[in-house]
Formats: C-alpha cells, sequence, structure tokens
C-alpha cells in the first residue's frame, strides 16, 4: 500500500541519510558534469563553463537542502540533525546550559507539583459510580449558608422529595471508645442512615449494607467498619462478620466490611445506622448532619433545588417556630468537597505561574544576548544556502531540548514541592484521591517543557534570523548590540523586575500572616505543655465520684513520671 510505504520510508531515512546524500551527491555531480559540457560545446572554456553551470544549477548546497526537504521522512530526518548539533553547541557553552535549566527547572517543578493537586482535586473523577449524579447540601438560613441540616428536617425532605435516586445523611466523625478486644482502643465513628453506601456506589467488600428496616428499628446496633479497622482489630478474618464491638459501653453487631481505601467527607473506622429514635438532633432546631444525594437519571440539578425548596416552603409552613426563612442548597459533590481548599488552590495557582513566568523571561534574556553572540554563526549559515525557516526551526530544538531537561528535573523538584503542598493545603478530609505524582502528571511536566521551551525560544530565534546576510556580517563586526535589541532586553528586565517584586511582596505578607498567627497570645502558657485524651466507660464508672476518682488516679501517675512537673484534667480543651 502506498501508506506503508511511505511510512516505511519516513521511518528508514534517519538511518540511510548517509547513503542518500552520497546518491544525490553523485546525482547533482552527474547533472553539473553534463551542463559543463554543455557550456563547453557553446565556445567557453572549461572553467567559465563550470562558474555558467554553477549559476544555472543555483549552488550545489541550496540544492541538497531543497531536496532533503522534500524527502519522505525529512522531518524525522532533519530533527535528529538539529538534536545532535544541539547537543555539541551546548557541550562547548556548559555554563549556559545549567543557568538555563535550574533556572526553569524550578518554575516547572513547581507547576507540575501543583498540576497533580489540581489533577486530583478538580479534574480526576471522584472514585464513586456516576459521580457526576452525587449532590451535596447545606442548609440556608435567610439565603446564606448555616451548615449542616436537622435530622427530623431531613427525614421529610427525604420522603418528599422526587428527584433523588438515593438521599441520605451522615454525621461529622466522633471518637468513642472501642473495647472487647486485647486492649481499648479510641476509634472513628461516623453515623450514618442506611441507605449511605448504595447512594455512593459502593457496596462492601465484605458481608452486607445496612437493611432500611434497620434504621427503622430502635437500637438495632449494627455497624459496618472499614478495611484498616478490619484488618487492625480481626487480621483480615471472615468471621469478623457477625463478632461484636463494645463502643463505649454499648455493643455493635459487624455486618460488613467496606473497600481498602474508601472514604468519604470524614476520616473515620466505622459506621453505625441513625434509627428513626436515635438521640441526635431530637429536635428541628438542632442541626448536626450532612446530607447526600443522588440524582435521578434525566434529572438537573436546577430541578432538584426547584423540587427542594418547595419541600422548605411547606415545612416552613408546618413548623414556622423552626423552620422560618430556613431551606436547603445542592452542589456537586466535587465543588463542595474542594470548597475549603480552592482559595488556596487559586492563590498557588497564580503564584506558581508568575514564577514559570519571571524563568521564562530570565532565559529569554539570557538567548537573546547569547543570539547576539551568534550573528556571525547565523550569517555563515545563510550565506551557505540555509533558510531562515531552517534556523528558527533549529534554535526552537536548542531552546526545546534545554527545556526538556529542565523538565525531567523538574520532576525532582517536583517531589519536593508534592510534599510541601500536601502540608500546606488542608487535605485531610475531602474524601478524594490523595494528590500523587502519575504518569498523567508526568506527562503534564513534558507538554509544559515543550510548550516553554517554544515560548522561550521564539523571540530570540525570530530576532536573531531577521537580518539579512550582509546585515549580520556587519552586526557581528559590531561591538555593541543594536538600539532595537537594546530596547527588547531591557525591557525584558523591566517586567521581570516588576513581577518579582510583586511576587517578593506577596511572599512577605504571607510569611508575615503566618508569624502574626505562630505568635497569637492564647493567654496561657505553651512552653513544654503537652495535651491528650482519655475516654472512660460510662458502664464501668456511672456515678460522678467513680468518675472522680478515676481522673484523680490519672492524674497522680502522671505527675509521678519522670520530667513531668504538674498534671490536670478538663472535660474539654
Amino acid at each position: 500500500m502506498p501508506f506503508l510505504s511511505t511510512l516505511r520510508s519516513m521511518m528508514r531515512a534517519p538511518f540511510t541519510s548517509a547513503e542518500l546524500d552520497r546518491e544525490l551527491d553523485e546525482e547533482l555531480q552527474s547533472y553539473l558534469d553534463l551542463l559543463i559540457e554543455e557550456k563547453t560545446r557553446t565556445g567557453l572554456d572549461s572553467a567559465q563553463a563550470r562558474r555558467e553551470a554553477l549559476i544555472e544549477l543555483g549552488g550545489t548546497e541550496q540544492v541538497k537542502v531543497t531536496v532533503r526537504e522534500n524527502r519522505h521522512g525529512a522531518v524525522l530526518d532533519m530533527l535528529m540533525h538539529d538534536v545532535r548539533f544541539t547537543l555539541r553547541m551546548l557541550r562547548r557553552s556548559p555554563g549556559f546550559a545549567a543557568v538555563f535549566v535550574i533556572t526553569l527547572a524550578i518554575g516547572i517543578g513547581a507547576n507540575t507539583a501543583l498540576f497533580s493537586t489540581i489533577k486530583a482535586l478538580l479534574l480526576s473523577q471522584l472514585p464513586y459510580p456516576e459521580a457526576d449524579r452525587l449532590v451535596a447540601s447545606v442548609k440556608t438560613y435567610e439565603g446564606r449558608n448555616a451548615g449542616p441540616i436537622s435530622r427530623l428536617d431531613f427525614f421529610d425532605y427525604r420522603r418528599l422529595c422526587s428527584s433523588f435516586d438515593g438521599f441520605c445523611t451522615l454525621s461529622s466523625a466522633v471518637r468513642l471508645t472501642m473495647t472487647g478486644g486485647e486492649r481499648a482502643e479510641a476509634v472513628g465513628v461516623v453515623f450514618t442512615t442506611w441507605d449511605l453506601f448504595p447512594t455512593l456506589g459502593v457496596p462492601p467488600a465484605l458481608g452486607r449494607n445496612f437493611s432500611k428496616s434497620e434504621e427503622d428499628l430502635a437500637g438495632a446496633n449494627v455497624a459496618v467498619i472499614g478495611h484498616d479497622l478490619w484488618q487492625r482489630r480481626f487480621a483480615g478474618s471472615r468471621e469478623a462478620i457477625g463478632a461484636s464491638l463494645q463502643l463505649d459501653g454499648i455493643p455493635y453487631e459487624v455486618i460488613g466490611v467496606m473497600p481498602p481505601g474508601f472514604r468519604f467527607l470524614f476520616d473515620t473506622d466505622l459506621w453505625i445506622v441513625i434509627d428513626r429514635d436515635c438521640p441526635i438532633d431530637e429536635h428541628r432546631d438542632s442541626h448536626s448532619l450532612w446530607a447526600v444525594g443522588r440524582l435521578k437519571d434525566g434529572v438537573s440539578l436546577a430541578q432538584a433545588q426547584s423540587e427542594v425548596d418547595a419541600v422548605a416552603a411547606i415545612l416552613e409552613e408546618q413548623y414556622p417556630e423552626t423552620n422560618t426563612a430556613k431551606g436547603l442548597r445542592l452542589y456537586p459533590m466535587r465543588d463542595y468537597m474542594v470548597a475549603h481548599v480552592r482559595p488556596s488552590l487559586n492563590l498557588l495557582i497564580a503564584t506558581t505561574g508568575l514564577l514559570l513566568l519571571i524563568a521564562c523571561i530570565n532565559v529569554s534574556g539570557l538567548q537573546l544576548a547569547r543570539g547576539q553572540r551568534r550573528v556571525s554563526e547565523m550569517a555563515m549559515r545563510s550565506a551557505l544556502g540555509a533558510s531562515r525557516r531552517r534556523l528558527i526551526r533549529q534554535l526552537l530544538t536548542e531552546s526545546v531540548i534545554l527545556t526538556v531537561v529542565a523538565g525531567l528535573v523538574g520532576i525532582a523538584v517536583a517531589f519536593l514541592f508534592h510534599s510541601f503542598l500536601l502540608r500546606l493545603l488542608p487535605l485531610g478530609d475531602p474524601g478524594v484521591p490523595v494528590p500523587s505524582i502519575d504518569g498523567g502528571v508526568l506527562l503534564f511536566a513534558l507538554a509544559i517543557s515543550v510548550f516553554t521551551g517554544v515560548v522561550v525560544g521564539i523571540v530570540p530565534a525570530l530576532r536573531g534570523t531577521s537580518l539579512n546576510v550582509w546585515e549580520k556580517l556587519e552586526s557581528s563586526n559590531r561591538t555593541s548590540e543594536s538600539r532595537s535589541g537594546t530596547r527588547l532586553r531591557t525591557g525584558l528586565v523591566v517586567v521581570q523586575v516588576a513581577m518579582s517584586v510583586g511576587l517578593l511582596i506577596g511572599c512577605g505578607l504571607l510569611i508575615r500572616s503566618m508569624v502574626n498567627l505562630a505568635s497569637v497570645n492564647l493567654g496561657f502558657e505553651t512552653e513544654n505543655v503537652i495535651g491528650g485524651t482519655y475516654s472512660i466507660q460510662a458502664d464501668d464508672q456511672s456515678t460522678t465520684p467513680e468518675r472522680v476518682e478515676v481522673f484523680a488516679s490519672l492524674i497522680a501517675e502522671i505527675k509521678a513520671q519522670p520530667g513531668v512537673t504538674d498534671a490536670a484534667a478538663i472535660t474539654k480543651l
């Protein structure tokens, strides 16, 4: 097939270029000999005949360039030639290459690390089936967001709304004391309605989900545990299903185990079903639960919001004392999960983008200065037949190769910035995948490296090839730069300094804010003071004197430890 034949020729071209060039030399020499013979027959001597033949041919080197550019695979062949030439040139200028690479590596590394966070928070799919149909809801009061909703209001919304395939609620994580094993352990617990996992579309990896009847019954006392707790408490045994856990002295039966890595909104060890008679939010003016829904197929967020508003109006009419001006606002789940980190993320995007721009301007100035020293080289190559397009391609190849090397170094820098970002951004509880430097991030680093190479190389390349041969040769004999070149470099320096000053001012304000926060007077001495939590079982110490005795004994034991000067206890700190 013609296409396959062309493709084979293109792939072979870089490896057979020497042979093709020899054949081209032979053809050109044969054609030149024929022209000389023809001119000689007209009466010209051999020297004059050769000169006239060369003029008619247009120059052997120019012809070779034209033929090479029209071969199959010429682009790949010329690219490899440009790469080899670039590597030779850079070996002669190691200082320039090192400054170029280090300067851009910092900017590319910072942007690559930030992209890993953006990819996880804003671009990656949430780890739930058809996650675009998941919505979060927030209580509103007089049109303003006011946090969690009431349990009693939730049950009315779920009963009256028809826009959802599933509508569930869950509490924030609380700490309870788990006993019944070799030792007591403080575990995170989330209280939820029976349909949390069906709404998310994630079934237990072992055992079963909560049932609707367990929500209706008072005191069903069943729990679904996380994979980590299953491994830690039951060593991954299937016998965990049906086992009993004591949580603050109350027994719960384990009915299911969630898949590895499952987390949603809050870090927790297990989930307990909320029944209709539980003491959480016993009144409509108590609000401590978060509602999550899955829209029915074909139902938009706006349609669901309209229905929720109608239900809010009904509840306001039925319960004016507690529900006046109270409503419920729906948000796409991803927007809700990343809302608390978006301001910090936007600030970092602006900062790292500015950092990369400053680096680009810096290396563009370096290339302009280097280009002034290469004027005679460009003039010689033009005189030998190289077109302006060919020279621009060579200069851009040099720039891109340097930025790709900077990108490789920047990946190492990105790992350092990545760990810093994880500490800087509050990513503890969003329930989205933890940012990581994966294949997609590495492709981004490659793409931004190539793009940066073109950006920082295009102006010096156009500038360095803008003059004709004689102007280049004349300017190469001058020791000073042209007025227009000086203006361009001065302009780049001014822009670079202006942006650097802005970035430094922003960093200074940020550091000052952090220092002010660290030096806030808490009203008590914090040096050499440590704290901890201690939970007691209500069944074991049911009276106040018994509890006081437990804490008094604990304080006495702590005071007896070496290095401890004093100890105390408080109900809440």
